[in-house]
């Protein structure tokens, strides 16, 4: 019975974190610990990668959240072994990673999609903390143009405040009774 009790509890939290779109996130002063996270950024594609990174960051800042640390490897397609590598090593409370992929003339784009896919899924389903993947995956540079503070929005602001929900639900759902 306290185990239907608890995953009620939980279904209701979840509810009411992602129920609005417009979420205001809770200031982090509510919290008795900061949170310290690790942000992972493909060189490959790096003039796009670094507006995606600069975006994250200063979502991240602007919420008193501290990046302990920020590595760059050569491509995108080595981010889930650094993101292992990170949560091996590091005590974090959550990773954010930054990268862009453009289809080239060859099927290495949906190799690399694919490899990306599941290593967010297993980075997500196997380790106790938030891993949220910014990873842009486009058809050319006027589509990242535009998810980079265009038309469509910042991706890099966006998966911040991704990680910053995700935190606060982990903190939320860790200290629940």
């Amino acid at each position: 019975m306290k185990t239907i009790y608890k995953k009620t509890k939980i279904k209701d939290l979840i509810k009411i974190l992602f129920q609005k779109k417009d979420i205001k996130m809770q200031e982090q002063d509510s919290f008795k610990k900061k949170f310290q996270v690790g942000i992972i950024c493909s060189e490959f594609n790096r003039d796009l990668v670094e507006k995606l990174h600069e975006g994250a960051k200063k979502e991240l800042l602007k919420h008193s959240i501290k990046i302990a640390i920020t590595e760059w490897v050569p491509g995108a397609g080595e981010i889930p072994q650094a993101c292992k590598w990170l949560i091996e090593k590091q005590k974090l409370d959550g990773i954010l990673t930054c990268g862009a992929i453009i289809r080239g003339e060859t099927c290495h784009f949906e190799s690399l999609c694919r490899i990306l896919e599941k290593g967010q899924f297993y980075l997500q389903t196997h380790f106790s903390l938030p891993v949220v993947f910014s990873i842009l995956m486009l058809e050319n540079r006027s589509q990242a143009e535009n998810r980079l503070g265009g038309n469509k929005g910042h991706r890099g602001t966006e998966a911040a405040q991704t990680l910053i929900k995700m935190l606060q639900l982990k903190r939320k759902i860790n200290e629940m009774e």
